[in-house]
């Protein structure tokens, strides 16, 4: 017969009573797993052996390559070619080819074989190398004539540099000759400006932007001529300072009412760029919408875009469909046609658009 266990009072551990818990070694035990943490992620990674080359080794690596992917293959390596020096000289090797060969030459002005525009390896330069420089968001017109003045520096030095003809008649008539001509005084001041500057000749662009700043005050303020003809005639008058096939930044045509953007389209249009067949109407039909929205503030800037968009060669009908055409056209007569439109500050530019597309769809 087993025997019954009894309990007595005493032999065991008390029970202790319940205690909430104490909130410093939960802190304690959080803050040594998060510093464990952050020491973990702290450390480095070793280096790949690429990634230990010198940045002048790295740069003359994507050069030859003519591959932009390697800044984004790597956080160093990005880091390394990221500089405005870097920039600049990423410039001078896509657009450098092109300049060895034709600097300061105007397309009107060249005599070869019929279509030589369309052989394109004799242009010279990578048009995909250069339409991808072109596209990078740090690039900017700064930094291309940066570019371009230390390609100068290096090769250009007492290379002759022309000015366009068709700027001619108007670039140098004497005072007494534009006098003549019904000229208001700040027309001669700019044409006295201009025919200081000169017409080129051996040596004459060593300052690109002086020569660009010519180019640019005459294409903003033309002289005794109709806006249409002129636009017309320049853009015959170009230079080939990139590949004809090289792709113009699509934010450029899709957004272009901002003084920097219009400059750098001038100087794209100026140096022989032209629309990509991947380019389509939309894009450009959007940056003529944006330009006419805001004609009524800003109708300079307005009317610089839709003339650098008549020069590119967006209304013709290879580019904007026909019925986009006559739509823009119906919605151009319509302004002019109001009663209070002629003394809105947008009429000129209304004016130019109607002229513009009816010689087109004429």
């Amino acid at each position: 017969m087993k025997l019954t266990p009894v309990k007595v009072r005493g032999k065991g551990p008390r029970k202790k009573g319940w205690r909430p818990p104490d909130p410093g070694r939960f802190k304690r035990a959080l803050g040594e797993a998060r510093r464990s943490r952050e020491k973990k992620n702290k450390k480095k990674k070793p280096a790949a052996p690429i990634e230990r080359l010198p940045a002048e080794i790295l740069e003359q690596i994507l050069f030859m390559s003519e591959n932009l992917n390697l800044p984004r293959s790597s956080l160093r390596i990005g880091r390394l070619l990221s500089g405005r020096s870097f920039l600049s000289e990423l410039a001078v090797a896509a657009f450098g080819p092109t300049w060895d060969l034709w600097f300061g030459c105007v397309r009107s002005q060249i005599r070869s074989y019929r279509d030589y525009e369309a052989d394109y390896h004799r242009v010279g330069g990578n048009p995909e190398f250069q339409s991808a420089v072109l596209a990078c968001p740090r690039m900017s017109l700064a930094l291309l004539l940066d570019a371009q003045k230390k390609w100068y520096r290096r090769h250009g030095e007492g290379r002759h540099y022309q000015h366009a003809d068709t700027l001619d008649e108007y670039r140098y008539m004497d005072r007494d000759g534009g006098s003549r001509a019904g000229g208001r005084p700040d027309q001669l001041e700019l044409r006295d400006r201009l025919i200081r500057h000169g017409r080129g000749g051996f040596g004459h662009a060593c300052d690109l932007e002086a020569c660009l700043g010519s180019d640019w005050e005459w294409f903003e303020k033309p002289q005794f001529i109709r806006l249409v003809d002129c636009d017309r005639d320049w853009r015959r008058q170009r230079y080939i300072d990139l590949h004809p096939a090289t792709r113009i930044p699509d934010h450029l045509l899709a957004d272009p009412m901002d003084c920097d953007r219009i400059k750098w389209l001038f100087w794209l249009i100026r140096g022989g760029a032209a629309l990509s067949r991947h380019q389509t109407w939309e894009i450009t039909e959007c940056g003529y919408q944006k330009a006419m929205d805001g004609a009524e503030s800003s109708p300079e800037l307005a009317l610089l875009v839709i003339r650098l968009f008549f020069a590119l060669g967006v209304f013709s009908h290879r580019h904007w469909p026909k019925f986009l055409v006559s739509k823009k056209l119906s919605e151009a007569h319509g302004e002019c046609d109001d009663d209070n439109s002629t003394v809105t500050a947008n009429y000129k530019v209304w004016k130019y658009v109607a002229l513009v597309l009816k010689n087109i769809r004429d």
